[in-house]
């Protein structure tokens, strides 16, 4: 991959006004991968950088704002293992559901939702919140909401 993207940066340099975004590698990989490309004027890495929580009872936590939408990676914890279906294809998907149109005073479609077998998780995103001023804590509001919803509906 290095290779092929290096000869990809040596074809693009001849011109000086491109603009490179490099997906999937770090922002030290791109530094090593341009350092011999001089005539390169902006370079930047396309890669979002999630936040992640893990000091929730019923789910671990990972968002992102990326271009205008909020993404978020819900899994699972030690206590909520991927074969109950109970637990994450009828509690969680429901109090997402509910909550998720409450914080964020929207339905689908922008707001959306799918469960991804692959990655034991739920994928959620929220489109166009790219104007909402204090990001962190209006996620944590609304992740603290879900996880109270989620300690009701188990009990």
């Amino acid at each position: 991959m290095q290779k092929k993207l290096e000869q990809d940066l040596t074809k693009m340099s001849q011109n000086e006004d491109t603009i490179v975004l490099l997906d999937g590698v770090s922002n030290e990989q791109a530094a090593d991968l341009i350092k011999n490309q001089p005539s390169f004027v902006n370079v930047g890495a396309a890669v979002p950088r999630f936040t992640k929580i893990n000091t929730y009872t019923s789910f671990l936590v990972e968002y992102a704002l990326i271009d205008t939408n909020i993404v978020i990676h819900f899994f699972e914890t030690p206590e909520k293992p991927w074969t109950n279906d109970t637990y994450w294809r009828t509690i969680f998907p429901k109090a997402l559901n509910d909550k998720g149109q409450e914080i964020f005073q929207a339905g689908y479609p922008r707001l959306q939702a799918k469960i991804t077998e692959e990655m034991h998780s739920w994928w959620f995103q929220a489109k166009s919140y790219a104007h909402i001023i204090d990001l962190d804590n209006f996620m944590v509001k609304f992740f603290d909401a879900l996880d109270a919803a989620l300690d009701q509906l188990k009990n």
